[in-house]
């Protein structure tokens, strides 16, 4: 949520004059009214107001930071869900790719007799692989299961025979073609949060073109006779594929994987730091359908790991949301990730936004910040200055964060905030004046920029403000009769606000310095949090 949400401050103060009595407000500060009437909230009685309420009761158990706990470390706060789509593309645009990488691979010496002759083969090289195709398919509680079809590569090898006092050696060249490998893909978890692969129950069937031999004396004699060791060397060289290609598969996947960087960051420029949202895994499973990961989906202040968020994760859904299977990659992320978001912003105090005198439009009301302008709502403020200042107010969230209810498209918002009022003086003076606390109200709305990488990008609308009360004061009494009409002059600046601080460049859909990214994204909200579905890929 961006931090200019609390642009509105200026005179947000608007909207709460509508259910206030015409006259002057006492000073006295937010926390004391809020809580000193427990039979208001208490019973939920005739005149009481249950987001009021709620904020009361938040406010009377929300824990302070020096008291949190890291207990919820190893519970997910979002389930992610592969379907076959997703692999299907993994099978026709990275498979092959891999296999690629294999060139120029250099095999195990292999060495053996047949028919009383001694052979070793050595400086084994497989180059240029291809595949003509290759299939993943799910494996209930297994894995996955991986076919490569119509493999084809070009071999060249060094060999030395010998038989009874006749010793001979050379080079040797020949063709894999229509050869085959089967294997099942176990996936699970690495301690640091990445997925791991093992390839076993590992099947090769290797077809070689005719055997030639090179750099021999007695090469013709050996060709003359390479179809009696043709079969004894397809079945050596499937044995050794498989060997070799389990191990080259395992440690350049899981290479791969290890490097990646499941996290995204949000730059807290103000003081110099980062939030981290941790999407790194605790939990793999497959069923005969998708593959479901348990994500972590905490976030973390990256220079200020002491700070924890201490509300547990609400419950992640078991089941992926309808339509899954159109997308290759769906997220359920409950409504705790964006909570926390706005508890971290809350705590460094970043839900702040300081409006001029410059950013209030021209208006019929004749609205201005000005001592002028507000002396007829504080008389004590035209006292304090009696020439003209310009003023300034500053909004913040109050002693609580911001409070978040997911509905359907929407995310519901209310807000505990004070607007300070300073009065601008000479030499880039300034002086308080006096502080309103009101519970502000807004819908937040997300939604999807196409780019690479595309960005998850949100905005806010102020709906309305309410629970308007007089703070501190250095000036006396203030009238807050027509707060109601300043909101609607104080919205066009309040609109634009919004957009700005922490989350105003939106959210990059990319990890691992954008060689993961997706596509297509999809976002629908719910009461039951956010669903992304997506299409993913690698760069």
């Amino acid at each position: 949520m961006p931090t200019g949400f609390f642009g509105f401050v200026t005179l947000a103060l608007l909207h709460c004059a509508c259910e206030q009595p015409r006259g002057f407000l006492s000073e006295q500060s937010w926390q004391s009214e809020a809580l000193e009437s427990d039979d208001e909230c208490d019973g939920l009685g005739a005149g009481s107001e249950p987001v009021h309420c709620a904020l009361v009761a938040l406010q009377r158990a929300w824990p302070k930071p020096d008291i949190l706990s890291a207990g919820f470390a190893d519970l997910p706060g979002a389930s992610a869900w592969v379907s076959q789509k997703g692999i299907d593309d993994i099978s026709k645009h990275i498979i092959p790719h891999m296999v690629q990488n294999l060139s120029e691979k250099h095999m195990a010496d292999m060495q053996g007799t047949h028919k009383g002759i001694h052979y070793t083969i050595s400086q084994l090289h497989v180059r240029s692989p291809s595949i003509r195709s290759s299939k993943l398919e799910f494996v209930a509680d297994a894995g996955i299961h991986l076919c490569l079809e119509g493999l084809r590569s070009d071999i060249s090898m060094h060999w030395t025979s010998k038989w009874s006092f006749v010793s001979s050696g050379g080079g040797a060249t020949a063709s894999m073609t229509d050869s085959n490998l089967c294997a099942l893909l176990s996936i699970f978890v690495s301690p640091t949060g990445h997925p791991k692969v093992a390839l076993s129950d590992v099947k090769v069937e290797i077809k070689l073109d005719r055997v030639r031999f090179t750099k021999s004396m007695l090469s013709w004699i050996y060709n003359a006779a390479a179809y009696v060791f043709k079969s004894r060397l397809e079945h050596m060289m499937s044995k050794t594929v498989a060997s070799e290609l389990q191990t080259a598969f395992s440690e350049r996947l899981n290479a791969h994987l290890n490097g990646m960087d499941f996290s995204i960051r949000v730059p807290l420029e103000k003081i110099h730091d980062d939030l981290v949202i941790d999407l790194s895994l605790l939990s793999l499973e497959t069923t005969h359908s998708f593959l479901k990961a348990g994500v972590r989906g905490s976030t973390y202040q990256l220079n200020n790991r002491k700070l924890l968020y201490p509300e547990p994760p609400l419950p992640v859904p078991d089941a992926p949301p309808p339509s899954w299977w159109e997308s290759m990659l769906t997220f359920s992320i409950s409504e705790r990730m964006f909570d926390s978001l706005v508890w971290f912003l809350h705590e460094n105090k970043l839900l702040t936004y300081t409006i001029r005198p410059s950013e209030i439009p021209s208006n019929d009301f004749g609205l201005e910040l000005s001592t002028s302008f507000f002396s007829y709502m504080c008389p004590g403020l035209g006292e304090a200055y009696p020439r003209n200042h310009s003023m300034t107010v500053t909004a913040s969230t109050d002693s609580i964060p911001p409070l978040l209810s997911f509905e359907t498209d929407a995310v519901g918002l209310s807000v505990p905030m004070a607007f300070d009022f300073h009065v601008l003086l000479p030499e880039n003076q300034s002086r308080f004046a006096f502080t309103i606390h009101a519970l502000i109200n807004g819908t937040g709305r997300l939604w999807v920029e196409d780019g690479k990488p595309q960005l998850l990008r949100s905005n806010i609308s102020i709906t309305s403000a309410s629970k308007a009360r007089l703070g501190k004061s250095d000036v006396g009494d203030v009238d807050v009769t027509f707060l109601n009409q300043l909101l609607d002059v104080a919205r066009v600046p309040a609109q634009t606000a919004i957009q700005q601080g922490p989350l105003a460049k939106g959210l990059p859909l990319a990890f691992s310095k954008g060689r993961f990214y997706l596509s297509n994204t999809v976002p629908k909200l719910t009461s039951a949090g956010l669903s992304v579905f997506s299409d993913m890929g690698l760069s």
